[in-house]
C-alpha cells in the first residue's frame, strides 16, 4: 500500500485515503457479526491504532515507524495518518536524509485536530525486600 505525492521522493507505507480504513472496517464488521463487540467507536467500544513510516523511493527498508493510538473513527484514522505523513516528510526535506525520525507513540486529538506525543512511562526501580521486612 502506497501514498505518493508529485513533489516529493518519499512514499508512505500505507495508502492513507482508502486501504488502511478498509482494513479497519473489515475487522469491525467481523467483530459485529461475531457479536464480540457493539463496535461503537464514538463510545470507546473499539479503537484503532495505526503505524506509519516513510522511506525514500527505491530504498528497500522502511523508515522509523510512528504509532498513533486510540483513534475513535475511520475518518480520524485517515486525518491522523495524513497529518503524521506531512510532518515526517517536512522534517526529512528540511533536515535531509541523514535525519532520523524518532520512533514514538502519539495520541490523536480529534477536537483540535492534532497529534501529541504520549508521555513515556517511567521505569520503576526494583527493590529487594527481605523476608524479615515483610
Amino acid at each position: 500500500m502506497w501514498c505518493t505525492s508529485n513533489r516529493n521522493s518519499y512514499r508512505a507505507r500505507f495508502k492513507i485515503s482508502c486501504r488502511s480504513c478498509r482494513v479497519y472496517e473489515t475487522i469491525k464488521g467481523i467483530l459485529e457479526y461475531a457479536e464480540v463487540s457493539d463496535c461503537r467507536m464514538e463510545q470507546g467500544s473499539i479503537r484503532c491504532d495505526a503505524n506509519i513510516s516513510i522511506r525514500p523511493v527505491g530504498q528497500e527498508e522502511y523508515g522509523t515507524k510512528v504509532e498513533i493510538k486510540n483513534i475513535n473513527s475511520f475518518r480520524e484514522v485517515q486525518k491522523a495518518l495524513e497529518r503524521e505523513e506531512k510532518k515526517d516528510k517536512r522534517e526529512l526535506y528540511q533536515y535531509g536524509e541523514e535525519y532520523k525520525i524518532r520512533q514514538e507513540t502519539r495520541r490523536w486529538d480529534a477536537a483540535k485536530p492534532k497529534l501529541y506525543q504520549c508521555v513515556q512511562k517511567k521505569k520503576l526501580m526494583t527493590t529487594d525486600i527481605s523476608q524479615n521486612q515483610i
